[in-house]
């Protein structure tokens, strides 16, 4: 059997193996992503802290630094053991705050950040 030949049948069954598995890989990491933003919101915060809203909430790190893994279990994680860190936003409040960072001094924009968190 050729190396060419070899490989196409292991994509096959890789792809088989994929499909086969797909709705229970989707359904745990469904349950673990609930858990652990539920555990999130029961520690930071369940309302966006600039308008109140509770809908399509996102958590936002005070001091500006990205965290791509936000979405995993590393993410979350990371969170968790650094909540105070984080404020919780609506999504509209989450893009305004973003935006009005890149274009003000970041000190005084933590400041800001502090203050409506009191």
């Amino acid at each position: 059997m050729t190396t060419e030949k070899r490989k196409e049948q292991i994509n096959l069954a890789v792809k088989r193996f994929y499909r086969k598995h797909k709705e229970e890989w989707l359904t745990n990491k469904k349950h673990w992503y609930d858990s652990y933003r539920e555990k999130l919101f029961n520690q930071i915060g369940s309302k966006c802290v600039i308008c109140g809203s509770q809908k399509r909430l996102s958590f936002h790190e005070i001091h500006g630094k990205r965290h791509n893994l936000l979405n995993t279990k590393k993410g979350f994680e990371y969170v968790l053991t650094h909540k105070e860190d984080f404020i919780v936003l609506c999504s509209f409040h989450h893009m305004f705050v973003h935006q009005f960072a890149k274009c003000w001094e970041w000190n005084k924009f933590k400041e800001l950040i502090e203050k409506l968190r009191e």
